[in-house]
Parts: C-alpha cells; structure tokens; sequence
C-alpha cells in the first residue's frame, strides 16, 4: 500500500524542488531514493495511527484499515504471528463494517501482543533512517539537511506516541 500513497508524494515534491533548484544528476537521485524512504516510514506511521490514536487526535474514526480489511504493514505483521489464536481473533475482526469499542480494543491489544506494532515501528524507522542517510550524501546546504533531519526525526518519534 504505501508504495502507491505517500512515497509517490513524497517523490513528486521533493523532486519538483530538485529540478527547480537545478540539482545534480547525483543528488536528484539521491533526492529520489530519500523521498521514496521517507514515504514508506510516514505511511506506516499513518497506518499506525488509524489504528492507535483516539478519534479526538485522529480527527475521524479510527481502525478504519481493520473495518476495511485493509492489511497495512502492522496487520500483515500481526498477521504472520506464530499465536494462532492472536491471528485467528485478529482475522474475525478484519472487514467488519463496525467495530465496537470493545473490538478496537482487542484489535489493538492483538496488534500489540502478536508484536504487529513493534515490527512495523521498527521497519518505519529502518526507513527513517535510510533516508537520512541518502540526505546526508546528498550536496544540500547544511540548514536543508538539518530540516529533513527534523523532519525525519518526528516522524520516528511519533512512533512512540502509539503502545
């Protein structure tokens, strides 16, 4: 999923800065692969947050993935768990229409206990942290590099938000 949603935005925009900006051959590529890495570690944060932020920070329902039988990153972890029960409760929850609060609940406690949470967490900041280092190699001044630096460090820290 995340390939088709915020990789591809993060690509087109830092892109179009490249290209307005004349950047070199070598930096637009590695513009490239950092944009694509940044959006694959936002996506799985996003995907996280539908399914652990409260509606209130959210600002819509939330375990809409689950309701949808969408399968982001930590349910297909979640999913691939050897805790045949875990995955098997967490399977009877997938696409149904309405979850209660008593079923987000147990979604997220399986998602917690299968260890879907904290491999996704890890696969987004194994992100992270391959697109600040192509930022790194990249020529951008320094004050750039620092506010994709920034960037890229909120996004693995928000990931701490969500147990």
């Amino acid at each position: 999923m995340a390939s088709k949603r915020a990789a591809k935005l993060f690509k087109v925009t830092l892109l179009t800065g490249a290209i307005l900006a004349g950047a070199s051959e070598n930096d637009f590529s590695l513009l490239e692969k950092a944009a694509e890495n940044m959006g694959y570690a936002f996506d799985i944060q996003d995907d996280i947050i539908d399914s652990f932020a409260k509606k209130e920070e959210y600002g819509r329902s939330t375990c809409l993935d689950i309701s949808k039988n969408k399968k982001p990153l930590h349910i297909i972890y979640a999913l691939k768990s050897t805790d045949k029960e875990k995955t098997e409760s967490l399977k009877c929850l997938l696409g149904k229409q309405f979850l209660s609060f008593g079923e987000k609940d147990l979604a997220r406690q399986l998602l917690r206990e299968s260890g879907g949470l904290d491999a996704a967490k890890q696969a987004s900041k194994k992100y992270a942290k391959l697109a600040r280092d192509f930022i790194i190699k990249t020529s951008l001044n320094e004050g750039v590099k620092e506010f994709f630096h920034s960037f890229i460090t909120y996004i693995e820290q928000s990931l701490d938000w969500y147990k």
